[in-house]
């Protein structure tokens, strides 16, 4: 009993998809030649009612199947080759700018330091219990011996100090 393996039209679909690939595809890659014989093969016979013998043989038009199924997998593979490409560089952009990130981080981190060092120490006190400690304005009031309805003010000014020395460390 003849297989699908051992028949002649397979053996010309894979002899035609193994030359194809080998020219296009991965040159030791027999699986790929024979999985594009058998789809050729298994179209060509659930196509059979389209085949017209005024127009050649079943050979040729099997031939054809193989040939067009041997393109379009070459253009899939080539495109998920694209894909893994892409998704390889964006994630290696993706990793430079957390990187690059962690790094401006830091600095600003070191220049924060810095300018926080080097305020007065009511500014000093002002600028870490409100931003760090999230302290109210009544909180604040008591630790400095400043009106609440001053803090704010004071906070602000405080701020635009910070702001100022770390200004003039990074330049």
């Amino acid at each position: 009993m003849e297989t699908i393996f051992t028949s002649s039209f397979w053996r010309k679909a894979y002899d035609l998809a193994l030359s194809i690939t080998k020219s296009k595809l991965d040159k030791n890659d027999q699986f790929w030649a024979e999985d594009i014989a058998q789809n050729a093969v298994t179209k060509a016979f659930l196509q059979i009612h389209k085949f017209d013998l005024n127009r050649g043989s079943f050979s040729t038009w099997l031939s054809t199947i193989t040939k067009n199924l041997c393109y379009d997998f070459s253009k899939r593979k080539e495109k998920s080759l694209m894909n893994r490409m892409v998704e390889f560089e964006f994630s290696l952009t993706t990793e430079a700018d957390e990187i690059e990130s962690k790094i401006e981080l830091e600095k600003n981190i070191l220049l924060l330091e810095k300018g926080i060092d080097e305020l007065n120490e009511r500014d000093r006190k002002i600028i870490i219990m409100k931003y760090f400690k999230n302290a109210s304005s009544r909180e604040i009031s008591i630790e400095t011996n400043i009106a609440e309805s001053n803090i704010p003010m004071y906070a602000k000014r405080a701020g635009l100090k910070l702001n100022e020395k770390m200004m003039k460390f990074s330049a």
